[in-house]
């Protein structure tokens, strides 16, 4: 920019106010480019007019982290001059016009957890103990609550897909009461959808895929059933009882072998 208006520089031009390029692109270049709330390092990017795309700002996982975590290692800072998300180290006081969205607290996670009680009861499916271990719910308790959901087939994925919608919806509730604008809100709301989807990326992706093997059996490890029937009587003869404990044998086979014991 200041290439182009040389000898003299954007800050020329602003006379009153901040002498920034945001302040001199809304000043002078309206309906060419209009400044966004994005950033590229330190500086804001600037969309220019006909390319209504929006891109979110991203944050790797580190926003939906940062909220869900009832002790973040961060602070989810809102701008409300550049109407703008950021993250600074907790314990970090804010400045300018910053205002702290709180993450989820301990009362809230409590709330969520008999919330998923109840919605699970509106289901017809109704587990004692996992409305036990909510109504009971103390900090440092999630390891208990978790047990308590793994001990009933299917619960703990259905929580995961209750507790997301709920998180989701607890974010809006804050960002809804730092801003009216419609707009930003939708688009701070977009952001944090999109932050959550980096982070399961993220996640799988540290899981190592299981390598499956491709190599064929050779015809010197083939044998015929007869044979392989020999080596497991023979290995059978040397397992002490615990070992044989943990044979999983078909129950077919098993009705079969009290059948053939009766006669």
């Amino acid at each position: 920019m200041n290439a182009t208006l040389s000898p003299d520089s954007y800050k020329s031009w602003l006379t009153e106010g901040s002498q920034n390029l945001r302040s001199f692109a809304e000043a002078f270049l309206q309906g060419i480019v209009t400044p966004t709330l994005e950033r590229q390092g330190l500086d804001y990017l600037f969309k220019i007019e006909g390319n209504s795309q929006q891109i979110n700002q991203s944050f790797g996982g580190a926003l939906w982290k940062a909220f869900c975590t009832t002790r973040p290692a961060q602070t989810i800072l809102f701008d409300t001059n550049q109407n703008a998300l950021s993250l600074v180290p907790a314990g970090t006081e804010e400045a300018g016009d910053a205002q702290v969205i709180p993450s989820i607290s301990e009362p809230e996670f409590k709330t969520m957890c008999l919330d998923f009680t109840d919605f699970l009861g509106q289901k017809g499916v109704v587990s004692e103990r996992l409305i036990d271990t909510a109504k009971a719910y103390e900090p440092h308790s999630y390891p208990i609550w978790v047990a308590s959901l793994k001990a009933e087939p299917g619960l703990f994925k259905e929580w995961g897909i209750f507790r997301i919608q709920w998180v989701k919806d607890l974010f809006a509730e804050r960002v809804g009461a730092l801003t009216g604008d419609e707009a930003t809100r939708a688009r701070l709301n977009s952001e944090f959808d999109s932050d959550h989807i980096a982070q399961r990326k993220k996640k799988l992706s540290t899981i190592s895929p299981q390598v499956q093997s491709t190599v064929a059996p050779t015809a010197s490890v083939r044998m015929s059933n007869h044979a392989t029937r020999l080596v497991l009587a023979k290995a059978l003869d040397t397992l002490d009882d615990a070992q044989l404990a943990k044979i999983l044998v078909p129950i077919d086979v098993v009705a079969a072998l009290i059948a053939q014991l009766k006669h």
